[in-house]
């Protein structure tokens, strides 16, 4: 018989070390160690060695030794990608690996929960040689009980107007198995907004808002405000999202969002001019009164309101007014750019210095005035004031010529016994 030959055939011997060995909480950072070895007789051709990122971890950046591949999107990468939570898996690839040959790696992962759930994060490597059946190692960490949080956010201004001031309502409530220590809720101040204030000791720093609520047992209910005002050159109904995230030390983070809508704002303007800053005796007064809306939103309702001083007469107008004392135009809606001139004659009832005011209000917008000042020479005389200071005229010289009278009478002496 002939001796049986055997042919020699490379062994791959693959192990998995996870440090710390025990239970771990979510947010640890879990380092792994990676082995193989050609344990066989022969050379081991084209060994590649796989390890993805456990459920729920992310790698740590810029931890990984022996130069692997990264798998991002779907694909592997020579390079480490600028954001490490876009790693999906990690590979180590040569071509040989020599009879007793062995390579030794470590990565790190920090650990977070896949669900509220989970008691455990499984890891699991394989690797592979030509003609060989793939080798797999796991290791296991368990995951400690831990609290639950919830959060909710309300937006207490649903909407508003560029300039206003808007508040929020962060509600957190824990949960779960142990206490939440500390718990962290921060909220970030977004675009187009400058912090006012915050409630319950909140300290605002780098376009955060952050309050550091201790340890909170479970059953524990906090309830937070954050003030801010709207800053920004924002667009008819855009949208301001407000994100609030709450943290504590084993607990799945949780965020929650509020939104209010900008509404643009209406800005009203009024300007208000005489033809003539001086008037002559006798001339009316021509005011020319300009309402201008300048906002990027409609001003509805608008009204313009001129009180006549007791100084004016009104004469006239174009438009006529609506209502009278005081004198009211009801301007209606004015888009975006539109203006409305009102004509207002007055006729003056003295002379000197005459102030008249308008006032302009919208539905949607803050009331604004704009006043005119004229000086008014003396008035002449009319008919009939001339008429009555002729007739008090006449009556006082008759007045004086009857007291004439009786005064020379009385200064005569009498001609005989019994006259007066």
């Amino acid at each position: 018989a002939k001796p049986e030959t055997t042919t020699a055939v490379p062994v791959i011997g693959l192990t998995k070390v996870v440090t710390p060995a025990g239970t771990v909480m979510p947010g640890d950072i879990a380092s792994y160690t990676l082995s193989w070895a050609n344990t066989g007789a022969a050379h081991a051709a084209d060994v590649v060695v796989d390890d993805p990122i456990p459920a729920g971890g992310t790698y740590v950046a810029g931890s990984a030794t022996g130069a692997p591949l990264f798998l991002v999107g779907g694909s592997y990468q020579p390079g480490e990608p600028a954001d490490p939570a876009t790693v999906q898996g990690l590979r180590w690839a040569e071509p040989a690996l020599a009879i007793g040959q062995s390579r030794t790696v470590t990565f790190r992962v920090q650990l977070d929960r896949t669900s509220a759930e989970a008691t455990t994060v499984q890891s699991t490597a394989t690797a592979v040689a030509a003609g060989l059946a793939p080798v797999a190692a796991s290791v296991s960490s368990p995951l400690g009980a831990a609290p639950e949080l919830a959060i909710t956010k309300t937006a207490l201004q649903s909407v508003a107007r560029p300039g206003d001031v808007v508040s929020y309502r962060i509600e957190v409530v824990v949960s779960g198995a142990g206490p939440a220590d500390p718990v962290i809720v921060v909220d970030r101040i977004p675009p187009g907004t400058e912090f006012v204030s915050a409630s319950d000791g909140g300290t605002y720093a780098g376009g955060e808002v952050a309050w550091d609520l201790g340890v909170q047992m479970p059953g524990s209910a906090i309830r937070l405000f954050v003030t801010l005002r709207l800053v920004g050159d924002f667009a008819d109904g855009e949208v301001v999202a407000n994100t609030a995230t709450a943290l504590a030390s084993g607990a799945v983070v949780r965020s929650a969002a509020a939104r209010t809508v900008v509404e643009a704002a209406a800005i009203l303007q009024v300007a208000k001019t005489t033809a003539a800053g001086t008037l002559d005796a006798g001339q009316q007064a021509v005011y020319t009164i300009t309402v201008r809306n300048t906002g990027d939103g409609i001003a509805t309702g608008v009204i313009l309101a001129d009180d006549l001083p007791d100084a004016l007469r009104f004469v006239s107008s174009f438009p006529a007014p609506d209502a009278a004392d005081p004198l009211r135009w009801d301007l209606g809606d004015l888009a975006p750019g539109a203006e409305v001139a009102v004509t207002l004659i007055a006729q003056p009832r003295e002379a000197g210095r005459v102030v008249n005011t308008t006032t302009v209000l919208g539905a949607n917008a803050e009331s604004v005035a704009g006043s005119a000042t004229l000086d008014v020479a003396a008035l002449p005389m009319t008919g009939l004031e001339a008429r009555e200071l002729g007739l008090i005229g006449l009556a006082m010289l008759s007045l004086g010529a009857l007291v004439l009278a009786l005064t020379s009478r009385r200064g005569r002496r009498p001609d005989r016994p019994g006259e007066a």
